[in-house]
């Protein structure tokens, strides 16, 4: 596939899910009544939305959903499980949009690497990328301006080591470089705020 047909792809992926939101009003990263929640926000044409889920089955209720806004200076968090809404620290929060902000740019670009170990084939080094089945996944969608930048990554990527069905031990080669993105910045200091 040519890099043009990729750009086009990519641009009409951002585009739909622009279109998505703003028309129907809805996130599929969060639940039906955070989506109530969010409808609410655009109608009072809030520009500055962060809309996080974190789901881990190990846990009840497993759905993890959470909207964090700016308006008027102020910065609240809704809580899709308790449906509850708190007003945030600001000097907290404005370190999260300056975050933001600063490295919005870098965040759209970023590419996280799989899961990947060295081993040994015929005596010679080989990269292996490890297949793995994500319990939790990291979803993120930044409402900026008008502007819709999604994150969904699964937890393994930023996994240090694996251990196999044989029980050998796999490092990942790419941990350093996931676990320096902006990206995972961002999602770490939402993880800090929403205190999970």
């Amino acid at each position: 596939m040519s890099i043009y047909k990729i750009m086009a792809l990519v641009f009409s992926t951002i585009t739909f899910y622009q279109a998505t939101a703003q028309k129907e009003k809805t996130d599929p990263t969060i639940t039906k009544s955070g989506n109530e929640f969010f409808a609410n926000l655009l109608e009072q044409k809030v520009d500055t939305i962060v809309t996080y889920n974190y789901p881990d089955y190990r846990s009840e209720p497993w759905e993890h959903a959470y909207i964090l806004w700016k308006k008027d200076g102020k910065t609240s968090l809704y809580i899709d499980r308790s449906k509850e809404t708190q007003i945030l620290n600001e000097e907290t929060a404005a370190g999260v949009w300056r975050f933001l902000d600063t490295n919005l740019a870098t965040i759209k670009k970023e590419k996280v690497k799989p899961f990947s170990a060295m081993i040994k084939v015929k005596g010679k080094n080989v990269v292996e990328t490890i297949p793995t089945m994500d319990s939790q996944w990291w979803r993120c969608w930044i409402y900026l301006k008008g502007e819709t930048i999604k994150i969904s990554e699964g937890e393994s990527h930023f996994e240090k080591k694996s251990t196999d069905s044989n029980g050998k031990v796999k490092m990942n080669i790419n941990y350093e470089y996931n676990m320096k993105l902006k990206m995972k910045l961002f999602l770490d200091m939402l993880d800090e705020m929403v205190d999970l």
